[in-house]
């Protein structure tokens, strides 16, 4: 197998387990303070916007003789009234038809404080205690950014550099919705690439609904990546959906324990 290329089985699995973290935050979408995402992507503590809708993840890795692999998972959203959220994680087969029964879902209960991951084939679910961040900043959506998190400890000849910029408005799936480009230089030297490595991400942004509905990233390191959301109903789901059905054990996970910093000895 050729340096750099991940076996198809092994995307399947990363992007599955992507998708389960961000029932957490979603900082895979760059919103640390929002629940999925997402690869997550819904606010989390968005109230009285309850919806449900389908959320397409496509990645396409392209090979170095032109073949393409391509993978495709759907996420069911639901959101309620109280800003709960559940997101079910199905695969998509090679002729498009996803599964009739979820591989993981997660329940956010943000007025609790609490995480559920649920597992239908065990009917086992692991709950965790969540911190929720408050009276946090909307990141800069224009500027050029030359230290991201953990850059001090890089020199300063490596640090990586990200410039974001607005790409205006558009409607999607009859929605207004706010376009952000943020392109970032990976400096030669950093990840054991030879030149510079530049990655793209495109983000549009449902001010209404609170949520993401188009998300576009170009890495020419893993490929290709589209996050659709579709099958949008402004409708409030059934309570039932937040609940961790009777028949299921529930496992608590306990928050690991915070390393205590040491402060060097002065020479």
């Amino acid at each position: 197998m050729k340096k750099g290329l991940r076996p198809p089985r092994l995307l399947v699995a990363t992007a599955i387990s992507a998708l389960a973290i961000s029932g957490l935050s979603y900082i895979a979408l760059g919103q640390v303070t929002t629940g999925s995402v997402g690869l997550t992507q819904v606010r989390r503590g968005t109230t009285g916007v309850p919806y449900l809708a389908d959320e397409f993840n496509e990645t396409t890795q392209i090979l170095f003789d032109g073949n393409r692999i391509t993978h495709k998972t759907l996420t069911k959203l639901y959101r309620d009234s109280e800003g709960r959220t559940r997101r079910e994680f199905y695969r998509i087969n090679s002729q498009g038809v996803p599964d009739d029964s979820p591989v993981s879902i997660s329940i956010v209960d943000d007025a609790a404080g609490v995480l559920y991951t649920l597992d239908p084939r065990t009917h086992t679910a692991r709950k965790r205690e969540m911190r929720i961040a408050t009276n946090s900043k909307p990141a800069n959506t224009t500027g050029t950014t030359a230290q991201q998190p953990g850059a001090q400890a890089r020199p300063a000849a490596t640090r990586r550099e990200s410039r974001s910029e607005s790409l205006g408005s558009q409607l999607i799936e009859g929605f207004n919705t706010e376009g952000t480009r943020t392109t970032t230089v990976i400096p030669a030297g950093e990840d054991g690439n030879e030149q510079p490595v530049e990655t793209v991400s495109e983000r549009w942004f449902s001010p209404e609904l609170h949520i993401s509905l188009l998300m576009k990233y170009d890495d020419p390191r893993s490929g290709q990546r589209v996050i659709h959301v579709t099958n949008i109903r402004l409708e409030e789901p059934s309570p039932d959906l937040f609940q961790v059905p009777p028949d299921y054990t529930v496992e608590e996970i306990q928050p690991p324990v915070p390393i205590a910093q040491t402060k060097p000895a002065d020479n």
